[in-house]
Parts: structure tokens; sequence; C-alpha cells
């Protein structure tokens, strides 16, 4: 796998999207990041709908699970079940600790769930585990 990675944020919070833009250059993968505000923005992304037409097709998903007007649990499902979308990497931000969130975000074949953290060296964090994921074998 090459280290260009194609990354789909969806986030409705400006802020976490700048905090994951500043981890980002500091992590050592070279991604080209792409921002919606809420789950139906991604799947119009994602099915290059509307002002999407031209979006290119991610490699990540970064989910966050309570967005608006679609979920990142109902994202990662549909995801998971269309064949042409099944294998990008799915992660769900969140900051429920809940097991229930927890198992039915993996129940639905997410990737990867994570607590979103309240400070950058969490963000950090987040970024390696997401390198773990891109550079395994």
């Amino acid at each position: 796998m090459n280290n260009t990675v194609t990354i789909l944020l969806a986030e409705d919070n400006p802020a976490d999207k700048m905090l994951f833009e500043v981890g980002l250059r500091s992590s050592r993968l070279k991604a080209a990041l792409h921002w919606v505000k809420d789950g139906v923005q991604v799947m119009d992304f994602l099915h290059k709908a509307g002002t999407y037409a031209n979006a290119p097709r991610p490699d990540i998903a970064i989910l966050d699970l309570n967005m608006p007007r679609k979920g990142g649990r109902q994202i990662v499902e549909e995801i998971k079940k269309d064949d042409k979308l099944k294998d990008i990497l799915t992660v769900v931000l969140t900051t429920s600790d809940a097991d229930t969130d927890r198992k039915g975000c993996y129940e639905g074949g997410v990737d990867k769930f994570m607590i979103k953290p309240l400070e950058f060296t969490g963000i950090q964090h987040i970024i390696r585990e997401i390198e773990n994921l891109w550079f395994k074998d």
C-alpha cells in the first residue's frame, strides 16, 4: 500500500476538524483530507452525488458517531453492505464510552471505534491508530 491516503472526515464540529488537520500534519501519513458536516453528506460524497460528483473515493472514512441527519453507525452499516464501498476503512470517533455504542459499531462492521480525546495528545494517538490501520500488512 502506498503512503498517500484519501481521508473523508465526517465531523460537525469545526474545532474538532481543525485539531484533526493539525494532527495529520505531524503524522507520517501523506493525506488528502476531505470534510463533510453530516451523515447525508457522507453518503453523497461516497456515491458522488450532487455537489460531490467529482469527489475522490476515500481510503478511510472517519465518522462522528452522533452526526446530524444520519449517524455514524448507520453509515458504517451502509458502507459495509455496499460491494463498491465495503473495503473503505471505517473509524468511528465519539465522546460515548457506552458498551452498546461500541458493540453496535463493531457488529455493523466498523474497523476501529475510538473515544474522542479532550486534548491534542489524544488526537495524535488517534492518528497513530489510523496510521496502524493504513500501514498494516
